[in-house]
């Protein structure tokens, strides 16, 4: 396939963009290997540029630059960004996201009219939340998130409500950096997952040794720190509660 030529002019020169090699430890898992993928997978790229675009350019923002570089928050919000634009332009209805919708409207009737094509969009946009963006990115992909949560439907709300905290002001302080770190970890795993869906169909790629490891340390600190994802979206402690000296009296 022949693709038009096209001038470039940039202001950066080769010696400034330049970047060092990563340390050989940081490539011991890479998402996928290059020979993975078929010509087709480039292509895809290439020609849904446009309409992937606002599903691609937040998570490239953030891998810009080393992630030991990078604010939690910045990553947590830039995944969350590219979520929502996956799950409100690329992706439709998926099973069992009526959980998600606004008070009032989960119920069958609402999932048969979203999954209906004549309904206008204006209209069932209404009715979804950031949860509902953010669990159709990660239901498809049919990870085992049992270690670590409640179900697919508590991860996408820790995740929308960890984004929504951090993005409006009127949500009071800033959310636990911990559970942050943890869950820009999670969120911007799956958009990887997700852009790697786009491009092809080997499902086996999704599901390989590779995606685990995607996930091996955020389950580990999970574990180490005793944190659970609950149903309504909030991160708990399995460990119960220590009684002060006057509540033991």
């Amino acid at each position: 396939m022949d693709y038009p030529s096209v001038e470039l002019i940039s202001r950066q020169t080769i010696r400034e963009y330049s970047k060092p090699l990563p340390p050989k430890k940081e490539l011991d898992y890479p998402l996928v290997r290059m020979p993975q993928l078929q010509s087709e997978s480039l292509s895809r790229w290439s020609d849904n540029y446009d309409q992937w675009e606002r599903f691609i350019l937040p998570i490239s923002g953030v891998y810009r630059v080393p992630t030991s570089m990078s604010f939690v928050e910045n990553i947590a919000l830039n995944s969350a960004m590219s979520l929502e634009a996956l799950g409100s332009v690329l992706v439709g209805y998926v099973e069992g996201e009526e959980a998600t919708y606004q008070e009032g409207k989960r119920t069958v009737e609402f999932a048969t009219k979203m999954k209906d094509p004549t309904t206008p969009k204006k209209v069932s946009s209404r009715w979804k939340t950031v949860a509902t963006d953010i669990y159709r990115g990660i239901k498809p992909l049919g990870l085992n998130w049992t270690q670590i949560a409640a179900s697919e439907i508590g991860l996408a709300r820790a995740v929308a409500n960890n984004y929504n905290t951090l993005k409006h002001p009127s949500k009071g302080s800033f959310p636990d950096p911990l559970h942050t770190r943890l869950l820009s970890d999670i969120s911007s795993g799956i958009v990887r997952l997700n852009a790697l869906k786009l491009v092809t169909d080997d499902e086996g790629l999704l599901t390989g040794s590779q995606s685990s490891q995607l996930f091996r340390r955020t389950l580990s600190i999970f574990a180490d720190e005793r944190l659970f994802v609950a149903d309504n979206g909030e991160i708990v402690s399995l460990d119960p509660e220590v009684p002060t000296a006057d509540e033991g009296s």
